[in-house]
């Protein structure tokens, strides 16, 4: 449009394109002063625009995106708020991303289950007696006799074969073995004197008026007193069991008995009637002549005894003789037993010990520990008996070997690693 006095052009500029379709645009205003050179140039937006020009042609072509909201720029300027949010989604797009490969690539863990047989100790008992009975049982097991020996010469090989360290540590000992004849005696009632086979070491002599005492308990002892029972300067006689052999002499020395007399009775023992018994009666641990000391070889020391010795005689008897006792009936609770002893009831024990010196044997294996090899378990068993020594001797030995194999064998084949180092120990000279 044009005019004398004002010319007015608009020039629609396109500024920026999104999508194809304009946002925005400038507007040019010229104005000429017919009657000046001057010239003035006007700029619009178009939201101007819009309002100005109204309903004419021109305004509405440039109005047909009227309705759309103009680009705001300032929505991409990169704040605190968007660069935490576009962190945040890094950071969750690389924690799922890491997930997903290690779910899909992870090896699947297949669960091994073991299975466990449930043995009775009883068939593991018979099992080993099958197997070493024959091979560790022998005549005699005394300590330092020629079969104690023998036997731990093979518990030695067992070891070296089971690949482990062995030594054998020895020393030379006193102890209180049987009379040089052979026997202790006794003589009952003016009979005629019987060899004992059995004996306890380090016993006394004496002799006595015999007085039963059930098993030589406190308790049974107080229950003798309460009945008024002069107990001084008699022989006890006590049924083995219940509390050791140590502890029946101490309490009956408590009651100024001058003798102890020990048998098996039948309904606790499954023995023969006439079977020995044997054991010790020092109420203490270790040497008893070097207390406080090991018993290092042929060391000397001063002589001192320990307090643990007994100040009576002891002595094991068969139980054919507690069957010949008179005098009143026992206590209610004291078994079958029929008679505590009467006055005539007298008894004279000849015991005869001596006191010997042997020369003992432990036999020791190592596994050696992988962690702490300087710390260690100790397994051990005991080797030696007064007799064949079934249960004391041959089991436990039997027992000791067959757990230095099964372990040894779990070192070797199944990767075990003890973290302490295992000493397998066969000790000799325990009766003692």
């Amino acid at each position: 449009m044009f005019n004398r006095n004002h010319q007015k052009i608009i020039f629609p500029v396109l500024s920026l394109q999104f999508n194809g379709e304009p946002h925005s645009y400038t507007r040019f205003n010229l104005t000429q002063n017919m009657e000046g050179d001057n010239s003035q140039v006007e700029m619009k937006l178009s939201s101007d625009m819009d309002e100005e020009v109204g309903g004419n042609g021109v305004g509405e072509h440039l109005n047909h995106n009227s309705n759309r909201k103009p680009f705001d720029a300032n929505k991409l300027r990169r704040t605190p708020k968007n660069l935490c949010f576009m962190a945040a989604g890094t950071l969750l797009i690389f924690i799922i991303g890491y997930l997903t490969g290690f779910l899909v690539h992870r090896k699947k863990d297949v669960k091994s289950f073991t299975v466990f047989l449930f043995v009775p100790f009883f068939s593991i008992y018979l099992i080993l007696i099958s197997c070493y009975s024959s091979e560790f049982s022998s005549t005699s097991h005394r300590a330092g006799s020629q079969g104690d020996e023998v036997l731990g010469n093979k518990v030695l090989t067992k070891f070296h074969e089971y690949g482990m360290k062995t030594w054998t540590d020895e020393h030379f000992v006193k102890v209180q073995d049987r009379p040089a004849s052979g026997f202790n005696s006794f003589v009952f009632k003016n009979g005629i004197a019987q060899k004992l086979e059995g004996f306890l070491s380090y016993s006394a002599t004496g002799t006595g008026v015999v007085l039963y005492a059930y098993y030589g308990q406190e308790n049974d002892f107080k229950i003798l007193q309460d009945k008024s029972i002069n107990m001084n300067g008699r022989v006890m006689l006590i049924r083995a069991g219940r509390i050791s052999l140590a502890e029946k002499v101490a309490n009956a020395a408590k009651m100024n008995a001058s003798a102890v007399l020990i048998y098996p009775d039948p309904s606790s023992y499954l023995k023969e009637g006439n079977t020995p018994l044997f054991g010790h009666v020092h109420m203490g641990s270790g040497d008893p002549y070097t207390p406080g000391f090991p018993s290092f070889n042929h060391t000397q020391f001063p002589p001192v005894q320990s307090s643990g010795l007994p100040k009576i005689l002891a002595q094991t008897i068969p139980t054919s003789m507690a069957d010949e006792l008179g005098g009143d009936n026992v206590p209610n609770g004291w078994g079958l037993f029929g008679k505590l002893g009467g006055e005539g009831d007298i008894i004279k024990v000849d015991v005869g010990n001596v006191l010997t010196e042997k020369k003992i044997s432990n036999v020791f294996g190592i596994i050696k520990g992988f962690v702490d090899p300087d710390r260690y378990v100790v397994i051990g068993a005991q080797r030696d008996a007064w007799g064949p020594g079934f249960a004391a001797s041959t089991v436990g030995t039997s027992v000791l070997v067959e757990l230095a194999r099964s372990i040894s064998d779990m070192v070797k084949n199944d990767g075990f690693k003890p973290r302490r180092s295992i000493v397998f120990v066969s000790w000799t000279a325990g009766e003692y």
